[in-house]
C-alpha cells in the first residue's frame, strides 16, 4: 500500500476498525521476518491511527534507523541519525 492508496476508515465504524486491528493482528502473528512486520506496520498504523503518516524506526547500536515510512510525502526513509 503506498500514502496514494492509503484507506479510511470511515470516524465512527467502531466495528470497522476492531475488524481491521484483528487483520492487522493476524498479519502480525504470521509474520516471520522483520520485513513482514515492518510492511505489516507501515499498511495499518497509519490507517487506525487517522494520522498523516507513520514511519517504523529500529535502534541500530547508537543510531536509530528509519526504516519504513507511510506517509502524505518523503520523510527519511533509509537516513540513520
Amino acid at each position: 500500500m503506498t500514502s496514494s492508496s492509503i484507506n479510511v476508515i470511515p470516524h465512527g465504524d467502531r466495528a470497522g476498525n476492531w475488524q481491521f486491528l484483528l487483520d492487522a493482528i493476524e498479519r502480525l502473528s504470521l509474520a516471520r521476518r522483520i520485513e513482514d512486520v515492518v510492511a505489516v506496520v507501515r499498511d495499518n498504523a497509519r490507517i487506525l491511527a487517522g494520522a498523516d503518516g507513520v514511519c517504523f524506526v529500529l535502534r541500530d547500536g547508537e543510531l536509530c534507523h528509519y526504516v519504513e515510512e507511510n506517509a502524505i510525502g518523503p520523510l527519511w526513509k533509509g537516513r540513520k541519525f
